[in-house]
Order: structure tokens, then C-alpha cells, then sequence
């Protein structure tokens, strides 16, 4: 078990209740497992991502993190949750240490993105708004998508989030999927059943 096996069994027994609300607008858990899906399968097919790569979420708190976090662990990959607030030159710093070379962000950091992108060359950047243009090639078919997600064990490293910095450069704190499916075993005890294998995203999402 690892927390893309476990979101998938919850999406497949809820699927159309709500997973995320941001302002007015809901997500079910279905919609939430096709867009992580989707990019999941660019970035392997696309973008070349392979299991224990680290992958940064260079973005600000919203409904495609949580998407974008799934379709990277669906990978077998590693998410680096990236604060907003950094300036490039402390991303780049993050990038380098944790041996990035592909980074998911959006429109609204595209300055950045381009001091980010004269500082690493070989950065390959991925924005969620280019999500509609991958909904566009999605099977007609409405049933969950059958992607098999990654084998990746409890022991495996699944997010590596690094600290705030203020006492000198930012460090990496290394947490496992076990990890991460006993926290959310710990909040299911409070919380209903739907929310047990999604609230794992709300912990990444405290990156800002």
C-alpha cells in the first residue's frame, strides 16, 4: 500500500462525493484521480519522470496541488512542495539540493519562471494550466481511469519538504509513504472515511 493506491480505493468508493472545496467550487474524489491521472502519464510519456525522481510543486494552495501531488506519486516519483513565497535564487537552491529537473508551477509565477529558467537551463517546467489541454485528450469514457500506479512501498520516500530556512539554508525533511498513511489513519480516527486517503495533501499543502 502507498498513498496513489490509497487515493485511488477511496476515489473508486466515493467517487462522485466531494474531495476539495475551494471557494464555490467542489471537486469529487473522480475528477480529482482523472486530472492526477492524466498528468501522471505526461509526465512519464512527456516530461520523462521515472520512479524516486523528485518532482517540485512550485505553487500556491489550490486544487490542482492537489492533483499535481497524486500524479506525481502515481509515478513513483518524489514531490517537492515548493513555498510560493521563494525568491528563484532560494528555488534554485531547493532544486540543486534535492536534484530536481522537473518542476510543476502556474501562469501566475511566469517572471519567476524565467529568472528560475536562466539560472537552471535544463529545467523542464510544467504548468497547471495546461491541465485543460490534457483534459482535451482524455478517453470518452467516463469509468475512473485504469492507470497502474507506481509500486512504491511504505518504506519508500514519497515527500521531501524543506524547512523555512530563517537560521541558514533550507534543509530537506525526508517523509515515507508509511509515514504518511499513518498520519492519515491518525486523522480518519476524527474525521469521516472519504477524507482518510486526501487529507495527506492538505498536510503537503502547508508548504505556504
Amino acid at each position: 500500500m502507498n498513498l496513489s493506491t490509497a487515493f485511488a480505493s477511496t476515489a473508486a468508493k466515493h467517487a462522485r462525493k466531494t474531495a476539495v472545496f475551494c471557494g464555490e467550487q467542489e471537486y469529487s474524489y473522480e475528477a480529482i484521480l482523472a486530472q492526477s491521472d492524466q498528468l501522471a502519464r505526461h509526465l512519464q510519456q512527456a516530461l520523462g519522470v521515472k520512479p524516486a525522481d523528485r518532482v517540485g510543486l512550485w505553487l500556491k494552495n489550490c486544487p490542482e496541488f492537489i492533483s499535481s501531488l497524486f500524479a506525481v506519486l502515481q509515478t513513483g516519483a518524489v514531490v517537492v512542495p515548493i513555498n510560493n513565497f521563494l525568491k528563484p535564487e532560494e528555488v534554485n537552491h531547493i532544486l540543486a539540493d534535492a536534484g530536481i529537473d522537473v518542476i510543476i508551477t502556474d501562469a501566475n509565477s511566469t517572471e519567476h519562471q524565467s529568472a528560475l529558467q536562466k539560472l537552471r537551463p535544463q529545467m523542464r517546467i510544467w504548468s497547471v494550466d495546461q491541465f485543460a489541454s490534457l483534459d482535451r485528450h482524455r478517453p470518452a469514457s467516463r469509468s475512473i481511469p485504469k492507470f497502474i500506479p507506481s509500486a512504491a512501498t511504505s518504506d519508500d520516500l514519497a515527500v521531501l519538504i524543506y524547512t523555512s530556512g530563517t537560521t541558514g539554508r533550507s534543509k530537506g525533511a525526508m517523509l515515507t509513504h508509511g509515514n504518511l498513511l499513518r498520519w492519515t489513519t491518525t486523522a480518519s480516527w476524527c474525521c469521516s472515511p472519504c477524507f482518510t486517503a486526501s487529507c495527506c495533501a492538505s498536510e503537503s499543502c502547508s508548504h505556504c
